[in-house]
């Protein structure tokens, strides 16, 4: 009966819907940098183009996949590869506040940190 009313859920439910809210967010991620990295070759392999050797800025990202180039799918799948991972960690801290687990919330928060940084301080 006090499901009917909204109860709050369980810990361990909690725990299940963020398991299954990074899992979520992994396999799209995941799955859409896959297929844009395949289409990639795809494209080049039909237009007998090489791949990209390095990658583009945003602009030019944006440029060629206005254009559908390989090197705009590439790196575009690259960067959802690269985001992805962080997109998980921010899906956890906003799960963890959700589910009150404040202890969670700084690791995770600590983890996002790290990972920004390391982001920023790899270009160059």
């Amino acid at each position: 009966m006090a499901e009917l009313w909204g109860s709050r859920p369980s810990p361990s439910q909690e725990r299940r819907r963020i398991d299954a809210l990074v899992h979520v967010v992994l396999l799209v991620g995941g799955g859409a940098a896959g297929v844009l990295l395949c289409g990639a070759i795809l494209v080049s392999f039909i237009e007998r183009r090489g791949l990209p050797r390095q990658a583009d800025g945003f602009a030019e990202i944006v440029r060629s996949l206005a254009h559908l180039q390989p090197a705009g799918l590439a790196s575009l799948g690259l960067v959802l590869l690269i985001l992805t991972p962080v997109a998980r960690v921010v899906g956890s801290i906003v799960a963890f506040v959700v589910a009150k687990d404040l202890r969670y919330v700084l690791i995770t928060s600590l983890v996002l940190s790290l990972m920004i940084a390391s982001l920023l301080l790899g270009q160059g």
